[in-house]
């Protein structure tokens, strides 16, 4: 499972993280299977909306649900969590990157599992998060050239 540390605080609640499981799950809200996890958690002194949600302190949600359960509109949402979601999206770029790279036996740039560590610990900046883009973009196209050159 990918989990990238979001730490992002929407009012009285915290995104701590954003998961990507492979094997599908539900949504402890309306139980929808869904793939994309967040880990949200209320303030504990917030009494009010702890015994509206049952004494449940900490939920893992879809993001259909993240607006509904926080109490936000959607757009808000997708402002407090575009960035954590940019990370993830790259983190699994990465990650078929190497997979296809080790399966192809392509030596990749150790730029990429270093920027795969960053992403994975919640330490990469918006640079390095940038240029984490444009590196895995220039790694496929180097791979795909040298499967080309390498097929029999």
């Amino acid at each position: 499972m990918l989990t990238i540390p979001a730490m992002v605080r929407v009012g009285p609640w915290i995104l701590e993280r954003v998961q990507k499981d492979p094997r599908w799950t539900s949504c402890e809200r309306c139980s929808q299977r869904i793939k994309e996890v967040w880990t949200c958690t209320v303030d504990a002194d917030r009494d009010d909306i702890l015994l509206s949600l049952g004494g449940q302190s900490t939920w893992r949600i879809g993001s259909t649900c993240g607006p509904t359960l926080l109490g936000v509109s959607q757009e808000t949402w997708k402002e407090h969590t575009k960035g954590s979601m940019r990370r993830l999206r790259l983190l699994i770029k990465i990650e078929k990157l190497i997979q296809d790279a080790a399966a192809a036996g392509f030596p990749l740039s150790e730029l990429v599992a270093h920027r795969h560590t960053q992403l994975s610990s919640g330490t990469a900046t918006k640079k390095e998060v940038n240029h984490g883009g444009l590196l895995a973009a220039a790694q496929r196209r180097a791979l795909e050239r040298f499967i080309a050159e390498h097929q029999p």
